[in-house]
């Protein structure tokens, strides 16, 4: 009973509690992050809005239910599927899906699963999703409404399971990569702690050892290593620069294309990207870029 008492014992107790403590925190994290609230859409009447979407289903690779929009422009032109970032949902996309309409790119917009309307039950911050991009692709692909698949957009999440979707479907020419980050435990060491860089650096570690112990791992698949074998497409990798930290994953990963230099693959710093948000005029100068970028591409 001494010891407890002692100066030693206390600290053993404060340091067991605390590390209780901070576990507890981590697990509830990763179990927010990886069951993510689902967004409650308010209905859009793209009818009164005289908007030619149509929402569609199609299973994903693994044969979850995936729901999408789907928004014909020129049929003579191939089409671009879009993937949101975690917690968001194809709401999200709505304003870029207007953009390509309007120069006449076909587009689908995705849920991936455990969001919106699509089936699933869990995330995994890109790489499950990997199989909701390989069914829109195939979906989009076999429309009469377009002129096959020609690119992937995808912001957070939706660029690192682009990336490894792309890797499976050689058909996708152009991909388009806002905030990629080099793998899911990347963002759920730092999604887990809010952000927060010396607690991401610190106890970044805790979210991916949750995860391991429940053999739920995010990092069977990673973005950083799949990113080289793409080298001959059209790549434009867009970071915002208020995040210096995934301004430099990105740098990094983006040098390690072999030749990227020569390559067509671009990498392009912003003031603000949609992975951190981006409004007024700034958002016009950004899809203006997309839109560009693929018109040139495809």
């Amino acid at each position: 009973m001494f010891f407890w008492k002692s100066k030693l014992g206390t600290l053993l107790v404060l340091s067991v509690l605390a590390a209780t403590l901070l576990s507890g925190i981590a697990a509830f994290r990763v179990h927010r992050l990886t069951v993510p609230p689902r967004l409650i859409e308010t209905p859009v009447d793209f009818a009164s809005m005289k908007l030619p979407v149509e929402p569609v289903r199609f299973p994903a690779a693994d044969g979850t239910e995936i729901a999408g929009w789907w928004m014909p422009a020129d049929p003579s032109k191939p089409a671009v599927v879009l993937g949101h970032d975690l917690a968001a949902g194809k709401v999200s996309l709505l304003n870029l899906m207007l953009r390509l309409h309007d120069r006449g790119i076909p587009c689908l917009a995705v849920d991936f699963r455990a969001h919106g309307e699509s089936g699933g039950e869990r995330s995994t911050l890109g790489v499950d999703e990997k199989r909701d991009l390989l069914g829109a692709i195939d979906f989009a692909a076999a429309r009469s409404d377009a002129a096959g698949i020609g690119g992937l957009y995808g912001i957070g999440m939706g660029a690192h399971a682009a990336v490894l979707a792309a890797a499976d479907r050689p058909d996708v020419r152009a991909l388009i990569l806002d905030g990629l980050y080099p793998d899911a435990a990347f963002a759920l060491e730092r999604r887990a702690s809010w952000g927060w860089e010396p607690a991401d650096r610190a106890l970044g570690f805790l979210p991916r050892a949750i995860l391991r112990g429940a053999r739920r791992s995010p990092v069977e698949a990673r973005a950083a290593e799949v990113l080289p074998s793409l080298a001959g497409r059209h790549m434009l990798l867009l970071t915002p620069a208020s995040d210096a930290r995934l301004a430099a994953e990105a740098e990094a990963m983006y040098r390690n294309i072999p030749e990227h230099r020569e390559s067509d693959a671009s990498l392009v710093e912003l003031p603000a990207t949609a992975a951190t948000g981006v409004y007024g005029e700034a958002m016009e100068a950004y899809h203006r870029q997309i839109t560009d970028f693929l018109l040139d591409r495809m």
